[in-house]
């Protein structure tokens, strides 16, 4: 089983790959990849992310 987001990925690495999703500069393929997460994993991380930026 891998481990949660927040315990294999720094912080400031999700924040990153976020904010260059927003940005348009990766797209949600490539954010995925970078994150080792699904689609719908990474939405939520988003929205999460969001409320707090």
């Amino acid at each position: 089983m891998r481990k949660q987001i927040h315990k294999r990925l720094p912080k400031d690495f999700v924040e990153d790959v976020i904010r260059t999703f927003r940005e348009e500069k990766i797209n949600r393929e490539q954010a995925c990849e970078l994150l080792g997460l699904s689609e719908a994993q990474f939405y939520r991380w988003k929205e999460k992310y969001s409320a707090f930026n």
